[in-house]
């Protein structure tokens, strides 16, 4: 069940995240930790970003997102 199902409230699970990946001195766990990095750059982009904005920037978000789910499986 999420704790706080709003769009803050995702970025900051996704900065939690990114956060314990930071300080993995494995290499693909740096590599995952860039791309949530990038995705929370854009997601927060995305909140403050005028509607016709959103929809790219929510794409490129959704690719780091995955792009760091696939890198540390």
């Amino acid at each position: 069940m999420p704790r706080n199902a709003t769009p803050a409230g995702f970025i900051d699970l996704v900065e939690r995240v990114r956060d314990v990946l930071g300080t993995a001195s494995v290499g693909y766990l740096q590599d995952a930790h860039e791309d949530l990095d990038d995705a929370v750059t854009y997601l927060t982009d995305a909140l403050t970003s005028p509607a016709g904005d959103q929809r790219s920037l929510l794409a490129w978000a959704r690719t780091h997102l995955r792009d760091a789910i696939e890198t540390a499986r």
